[in-house]
């Protein structure tokens, strides 16, 4: 976790933005993120509802559609507030 730690450090230095983690189930299994990081979190989840208190954006579906886009898009949801 601490790679990642000094990862996000130098990009957002470098940016001057803070980093959002686009995570899905798969790699947070595999590097518990929540908590450990104190970033807002990209949650890609497409079967199951997002933890309401888990996550910044949720990703709910890969396959949307919007006018004047050829194919399926992603479709996300935007939490406003802290």
């Amino acid at each position: 976790m601490s790679e990642l730690e000094d990862f996000l450090t130098a990009v957002e230095s470098t940016t001057g933005q803070r980093a959002v983690l686009y995570v899905g189930d798969d790699f947070e299994n595999a590097y518990p993120v929540r908590g450990a990081l104190d970033r807002p979190l990209w949650h890609r989840r497409i079967f199951w509802r997002a933890d309401v208190d888990a996550w910044s954006i949720w990703q709910f579906t890969g396959w949307g559609r919007v006018d004047g886009i050829r194919g399926p898009v992603d479709v996300n949801v935007m939490r406003e507030g802290p």
